[in-house]
């Protein structure tokens, strides 16, 4: 029976005279257009999930890599001194030292004090008046005398040793003064962060005593010498952010993976959000090397006057900071590779031509060497668990950059390199065993022939 709305009619029209051709052909475009919106939009939904997530773990990633630093910064000792102990090695740190013990010592002896009194006497016994001239220019030149003293002990190893003591004893005042914000070595008060150079007064006052400057036997041993670390009017945030971060250490990793993962799951292209994940994860740690060059300059405009070199303070921040900076250049370097390696898995032209370039060449190579007689159970072995090996050595590869306390972007190149050398290994020698099982005359085992 015919449909009363013509040959050409489909289904559910609405009665009425039939269409055209052309009238028809739009209602069908019309259609497909509706049905085509209908498929995007939940498409477009996921992705705009799965890029709020990513984004999320690409800024707590970054965050996890401050939150670690931190906590083993505060419960390291060993890490802590490793931190420091370069301090004393810098020029402008060992003069800054120098200048300040020096100062200390003159006021704590009341040098030019016992000069005068000196003096005093010396004229009582006849000595020319022009003496009271000279007590000032004389107690100058005894600071200079105690400043080149304490330089030249400062850059010995014996101080270097001791500065590591100190520091080690004073880890525990660290974590003091983040929690109570008090210490023995360390203590805060206002927006200043002091360190006490007390205990390294029986060594000077004894180095002092050898080289013939006996006033510095009386070197009070007690006496506290506290000088300015660090200036900030943020520190009991800091002593928060320090509580936080130390027990987020383990969860911010924990959630930043989570939400990366997350994220790429829910996009509907994961390759694409895989992609998306390293090149926000890579943008985030940027973000933070960015950051940690604007507190260096904030920290150096703003430092105390009590502070005079501006370079040692300077070294002193670097030093300090240059874990943090480490390990966020090697997440960079770890969110480069992953893109790259990304990128190069796609379905794009340059990224198949490489790999079809890649696999000619292993091929080639491979079957030079079932030519030459390579054979054995080892590539017979590899021949049937090629994929097994192949992601072992991967495995092997991240666990190791994990394990390793500072990689740094060398160590990621060196680990990557390696991973990828036992990659090439082990194809080369599963294609050769396929090739001499074949014979001589099989097809080259590309991707498509396996």
């Amino acid at each position: 029976m015919v449909s009363p709305e013509g040959p050409g009619a489909a289904p559910g029209d609405a009665a009425g005279p039939p269409l055209a051709d052309d009238e028809r052909a739009e209602l069908n475009r019309l259609r497909r257009e509706a049905a085509e919106w209908s498929r995007r939009r939940p498409r477009t939904g996921r992705w705009v999930a799965a890029i709020v997530l990513l984004l999320l773990g690409a800024v707590l990633a970054t965050a996890s890599v401050a939150a670690v630093f931190v906590r083993q910064e505060v419960f390291d000792t060993d890490r802590y001194v490793a931190t420091v102990a370069p301090l004393v090695e810098e020029p402008a740190v060992q003069a800054e030292l120098a200048r300040v013990l020096s100062t200390e010592i003159v006021t704590a002896l009341d040098l030019e004090e016992r000069i005068q009194q000196l003096a005093d006497e010396a004229e009582e016994l006849g000595a020319p008046e022009l003496l009271d001239v000279l007590v000032a220019p004389a107690a100058d030149r005894i600071e200079v005398f105690l400043r080149s003293e304490l330089r030249t002990l400062i850059e010995t190893e014996e101080f270097a040793q001791l500065w590591r003591e100190t520091n080690r004893l004073a880890h525990d005042e660290l974590v003091g003064l983040l929690t109570t914000g008090q210490g023995e070595l360390l203590r805060a008060e206002g927006d200043q962060i002091y360190l006490d150079l007390g205990a390294v007064l029986e060594l000077v006052r004894q180095r002092l005593v050898d080289a013939g400057f006996p006033f510095a036997a009386e070197i009070p041993t007690d006496l506290s010498i506290e000088y300015p670390l660090l200036h900030t009017d943020a520190l009991p945030r800091l002593q928060d952010a320090a509580y936080l971060l130390d027990q987020a250490g383990w969860l911010l990793p924990l959630l930043a993976i989570g939400l990366l993962l997350g994220g790429v799951l829910l996009a509907p292209d994961h390759r694409r959000g895989a992609l998306t994940a390293a090149v926000a994860v890579a943008a985030g740690a940027l973000l933070g090397v960015a950051m940690l060059a604007l507190a260096r300059a904030y920290y150096l405009d703003h430092l105390p006057p009590q502070v005079q070199s501006r370079q040692a303070a300077a070294d002193f921040y670097d030093t300090i900071t240059r874990f943090l900076a480490g390990w966020l250049r090697t997440l960079i370097g770890v969110a480069v590779l992953a893109a790259v390696v990304v990128w190069a898995a796609g379905p794009g032209a340059v990224p198949r031509w490489v790999r079809r370039q890649g696999d000619r060449a292993l091929d080639t190579t491979a079957a030079e060497l079932a030519g030459a007689g390579l054979s054995g159970p080892v590539p017979r072995f590899l021949l049937r668990h090629r994929v097994t090996v192949e992601v072992a050595a991967v495995i092997v590869g991240v666990a190791a950059l994990l394990l390793w306390r500072h990689p740094g972007l060398a160590g990621v190149l060196w680990i990557t390199a390696a991973v990828l050398l036992t990659v090439v290994v082990v194809e080369l020698l599963a294609r050769a065993a396929g090739h001499a099982e074949a014979g001589p005359d099989s097809a080259p085992l590309t991707p498509a022939g396996r």
